[in-house]
């Protein structure tokens, strides 16, 4: 009778030791996974910034662009006044 109880004491032992241990790894798992969605959030954080940036770096090009087909044709203006004064043909309204 004392060998059985002396192996139920083991056995009592080692399943409080191996329930501890699974509880320590549970806690490190639920470190991770908390870590994890951290990083996770950090990481969709700068995503939305860098949505922002791109968005207004395209606004900036089409800003340009728009700039540059103005510019595009006032030199098509000043190009076909210069030629109708090079060929006479351009009269003041003054």
């Amino acid at each position: 009778m004392l060998v059985v109880a002396e192996e139920v004491r083991k056995l009592a032992e080692e399943s409080s030791n191996s329930s501890e241990q699974i509880a320590n790894l549970i806690l490190n798992i639920q470190e991770n996974i908390k870590n994890t969605v951290n990083l996770i959030e950090e990481n969709n954080q700068e995503v939305d910034i860098s949505v922002e940036i791109v968005n207004k770096s395209s606004n900036n090009f089409s800003d340009i662009l728009k700039e540059i087909n103005e510019v595009a044709h006032k030199i098509e203006e000043v190009t076909t006044l210069t030629r109708e004064v090079s060929n006479g043909g351009y009269r003041s309204n003054k």
